[in-house]
């Protein structure tokens, strides 16, 4: 039984040698491509490579989650109060509309703005220049949206313009919080991971002058 697994071990062997031999001399007769060659970073034409990034349009780099609380206050004229009407006088009466809304803040880079003077290849060194990041999109489905209190009747326009509140508030949020200087650092992290990945030993990553 010993000397049948020796028999084994010793026709393994051989088989692995013989198999790096084929696959040597393969490669020096152009057969096969070289696995353990260095592959060398290249760009035929950077103008090319800058269409690419471009047809991706927008990088999106960080996301906030958010919810608050948002609501509009509004007169009405009593109708009931029809004595104090009749004299000239109005009786009115304060509706509110209160919404508890959730929302995400996408933030990142506009990559429709880079052009070919901001992107240079020198041997394995590539640079970009990326433009300065911004707030992309705020979404927030109608399912982030719950009425809290809603007194007096309320319009599709009127309960439009809360959500716009709403919406220009998580901006404002957002911004204080430093949501820019988080998209910027991520967004940098990224693009660099990604050239390095495609075989560039140096990526420099620089913000496009406005």
């Amino acid at each position: 039984m010993q000397k049948l697994a020796v028999k084994i071990g010793i026709f393994a062997l051989i088989l692995t040698i013989l198999g790096g031999v084929g696959y040597y001399v393969s490669v020096k007769m152009n057969l096969l491509p070289n696995a353990f060659e260095e592959k060398k970073a290249y760009i035929s034409e950077t103008p090319t490579m800058v269409k690419e990034i471009k047809s991706i349009a927008e990088l999106y780099s960080v996301c906030y989650y958010d919810q608050l609380y948002v609501d509009s206050v509004r007169k009405e004229i009593k109708t009931t109060d029809a004595v104090i009407n009749f004299f000239g006088g109005n009786s009115t009466t304060n509706t509110k509309l209160g919404l508890i809304t959730t929302a995400k803040v996408f933030a990142g880079f506009d990559l429709s703005k880079l052009d070919s003077t901001d992107i240079s290849v020198m041997d394995s060194t590539l640079t970009i220049k990326l433009p300065a990041p911004q707030i992309i999109d705020i979404v927030m489905n109608p399912s982030d949206v719950i009425t809290f209190i809603e007194e007096g009747k309320w319009s599709m326009d009127e309960v439009k313009m809360v959500k716009n509140k709403a919406i220009s508030m998580f901006r404002k949020r957002a911004l204080n919080k430093g949501i820019l200087v988080d998209a910027e650092k991520k967004g940098k992290e990224s693009i660099e991971l990604f050239f390095k990945s495609l075989g560039f030993k140096n990526v420099i990553v620089e913000q496009k002058n406005s």
